[in-house]
């Protein structure tokens, strides 16, 4: 059977060619075991760790000098998660180091599988981390501007007129006026749409009205087409008549 706490059994990121060479299916099942037991806990941490960056307060959980320190709740969680990802790395290279060496093919699933859930749990914890570092830029950045007093770590407010700081505030105030032209843009977008929507009611309403008109006065249209059939009628007598003048002239001539 693997010894996780041996430096040729799971727990280490290297495994022997002799133990390679010589491990079974039951290595393989309790290596299985051991990847599961971590994907369970992988999960709680992570879920866990993901209520606290969205639900976190960081005016209220972090020390009012300076609001980028993290606390103990945080550090541990934290330290666990990567402790768990790293041990699921190193099984995952593991389970890749049997199966070069003769496990079954099938089993390349099995590994393919907990490599992506490593990426997603590490993609989801660097993600809250990334919430939570937010969260401490933007009350830094408020704590700064507020009271005239810095928040930085500094009692004496030698960090006022941080010229970093400075330039943050230019950038969110640029943005928002980006933000504010944009909205206006869109309202008159917004405008002009509604304005050729209500300009197509009315062509739909008055072309309904005429096919309407239309249809309620049927003999208007028989009264056209015998007035076109008369005129073509007497194109045609004038035709045949101005023919036999013309024939009759020839022949006189003649």
């Amino acid at each position: 059977m693997l010894n996780s706490g041996s430096s040729g059994g799971i727990g280490g990121g290297y495994i022997s060619d002799h133990y390679l060479a010589n491990f079974s299916m039951a290595d393989w099942d309790e290596l299985k075991r051991k990847v599961r037991g971590i994907e369970n806990k992988l999960e709680g941490k992570c879920h866990t760790f993901s209520l606290m960056a969205q639900s976190s307060n960081v005016d209220t959980r972090h020390d009012e000098e300076n609001p980028l320190l993290q606390d103990s709740e945080e550090l541990n969680i934290v330290a666990e998660i990567e402790s768990l990802l790293a041990a699921l790395a190193k099984c995952n290279e593991a389970m890749g180091q049997m199966l070069a060496h003769g496990a079954r093919p099938s089993s390349s699933a099995v590994l393919q599988r907990y490599r992506e859930i490593l990426d997603y749990y590490a993609n989801d914890f660097q993600k809250s981390q990334t919430v939570l570092q937010r969260k401490r830029e933007t009350t830094e950045l408020l704590s700064t501007r507020a009271g005239g007093k810095p928040n930085t770590g500094t009692k004496n407010g030698a960090d006022w007129g941080n010229p970093q700081m400075d330039q943050l505030l230019r950038e969110r105030n640029a943005i928002h006026s980006s933000l504010r032209g944009v909205d206006s843009i869109l309202s008159q977008a917004m405008e002009t749409k509604d304005g050729l929507r209500a300009q197509r009611h009315s062509l739909t309403g008055a072309n309904t009205g005429l096919a309407g008109l239309a249809n309620n006065l049927p003999s208007i249209s028989r009264v056209v087409d015998a007035i076109q059939r008369i005129k073509t009628r007497d194109n045609i007598i004038i035709g045949l008549l101005t023919a036999c003048c013309l024939c009759f002239t020839i022949w006189y001539l003649v």
